[in-house]
């Protein structure tokens, strides 16, 4: 059995990359979001040209989440556990439903060129782009949001130092300045504030 979130868990709980890695998962999981918001919307709107009859049309938008849904359950049980590879195949499976409902929608009145294209966009995008990276996203988000916490205190802790030693190199070198000046302003005998004292003025 392995679970592929907790290894890498594991994996980066020393790393420096951890919080980086941790930016940019946040970053490609507000990419899925979107991509899956247009990839159920293909699938609804795919779903409701089907020619089939419905009792009830609002059951369309709720039918559509499944091929959303599904792969995403699916798919992070089997990453959870990759020794049950069933979830991986049912995985597989509905997202091919998925392409097909995407594809469906977007080359339907067109040739077949247009029907490849739609395919590789389906997959590469609404696929890959959408359910897949989603998975990957929101797993490695919850496995690195306890070492990217602690890589970015040890980065605020470190510039703080870093910060404090060089205002005390700063205030070291402004005493040292200021007494050099002082030894070489002193006045010489007989002399009160840079100038000769006048005859019978007390030394």
């Amino acid at each position: 059995m392995a679970n592929v979130f907790r290894n890498f868990s594991k994996r980066m709980e020393n790393s420096y990359w951890a919080l980086l890695i941790f930016i940019l998962a946040v970053f490609l999981f507000y990419i899925s979001v979107n991509l899956f918001i247009e990839d159920y919307a293909t699938s609804k709107a795919a779903y409701e040209m089907f020619p089939t009859r419905k009792v009830n049309d609002s059951i369309v938008g709720l039918a559509a989440f499944l091929p959303q849904l599904l792969p995403l359950f699916f798919g992070y049980l089997f990453l959870a556990d990759t020794d049950k590879r069933m979830y991986g195949i049912l995985s597989v499976l509905i997202m091919g439903l998925d392409m097909f409902t995407d594809v469906y929608y977007k080359s339907y009145g067109l040739n077949t060129t247009w029907t490849i294209v739609a395919m590789l966009e389906s997959f590469f995008l609404y696929t890959v782009g959408s359910e897949i990276l989603l998975v990957a996203t929101i797993g490695t988000i919850a496995a690195l949001f306890r070492p990217a916490i602690t890589q970015f205190v040890r980065l605020m802790t470190a510039s703080i130092d870093m910060v404090k030693e060089i205002a005390e190199e700063l205030g070291g070198i402004g005493k040292s300045d200021s007494h050099s000046y002082n030894n070489t302003t002193t006045n010489p005998p007989g002399v009160q504030g840079g100038r000769p004292n006048p005859p019978g003025f007390p030394k």
